[in-house]
């Protein structure tokens, strides 16, 4: 099992990336907050928000494992997390029409955002 810290200065860059990545996308009506905190293993980070007050909180733990597929690449992390606030929307809509398929639209967000990462230079 490999395991990963991520330092002070990878926060760093993490919130200057998820600022880069707002404003690109056009985001900037979000209240962001930012917190480095343990998530719990095999999560690099999360991205926890509210469609009707328009707030998030974007969080980048301290550390984590895994065996493979362990990104540690903080923009690329990042960007997946803007990635789900983009998309946040969606889900939403999804769970107030009473969407009894939540598991595969959350199965379908991440199928969107990994051609988007695919896609998209940064």
């Amino acid at each position: 099992m490999h395991v990963h810290v991520f330092t002070e200065e990878d926060f760093k860059i993490f919130v200057n990336y998820i600022r880069h990545f707002t404003e690109k996308l056009n985001l900037t009506d979000w209240n962001i907050e930012f917190e480095h905190s343990q998530i719990g293993d095999g999560v690099s980070a999360t991205c926890w928000y509210d469609t009707q007050s328009r707030s998030c909180l974007f969080k980048l733990t301290r550390s984590t494992e895994g065996d493979y597929n362990l990104n540690t690449n903080v923009a690329k992390i990042a960007l997946h997390e803007v990635l789900h606030l983009l998309l946040g929307n969606l889900l939403h809509i999804a769970a107030v029409t009473q969407d009894d398929t939540k598991g595969l639209t959350l199965s379908e967000e991440h199928a969107v955002i990994n051609k988007l990462l695919k896609f998209m230079e940064y």
